[in-house]
């Protein structure tokens, strides 16, 4: 790309929001900073810079860096919490696998759209997932609740 492609102030502003979220600095909101009065007789504001066309330069500012931005998937953690919820005679394997539809679905249709996925590792989300579908799965009063199973599995292996 060419420095001529991109207006220098939404540059200027996309290097800050990306300072700020490389450095976990949340209290500074910068749609916040991009806020300019709209004129002395007017109580009313509008942004400097469109938040959805600095979210595009940030794509294309990483994109140039050469950073490659990598998400670990919640898969092979949700696999595993399912095979040891089978192998510890916590839920028969039916049952194991009816979670593994449920959590699967929670992480690909809720997930996505928040800020967890940036802010927790892969098993954490698998975890909070098999602890959310739990109560609707498992029917039988007799067993533990999902996230304190669900935790105790995790203690055992050391995570």
């Amino acid at each position: 790309h060419s420095v001529l492609e991109f207006d220098p102030l939404v540059v200027i502003f996309c290097c800050v929001s990306l300072a700020c979220k490389t450095e976990e600095f949340h209290d500074t909101d910068v749609r916040g900073l991009m806020l300019m009065p709209e004129g002395a007789d007017s109580s009313g504001s509008k942004y400097v810079v469109d938040p959805k066309i600095l979210a595009e330069v940030e794509l294309d500012l990483l994109s140039g860096l050469n950073y490659d931005l990598v998400v670990d998937q919640p898969w092979p953690p949700l696999l595993l919490l399912c095979r040891r919820l089978v192998s510890g005679n916590h839920l028969d394997r039916p049952t194991a696998e009816r979670i593994f539809r449920h959590a699967s679905e929670l992480l690909t249709s809720k997930w996505p759209y928040c800020d967890a996925v940036a802010a927790f590792p892969p098993g954490t989300l698998a975890a909070c997932s098999v602890g959310s579908v739990w109560p609707t799965i498992v029917s039988d009063s007799t067993t533990k609740d999902g996230l304190e199973v669900v935790s105790k599995i995790i203690a055992d292996m050391g995570a």
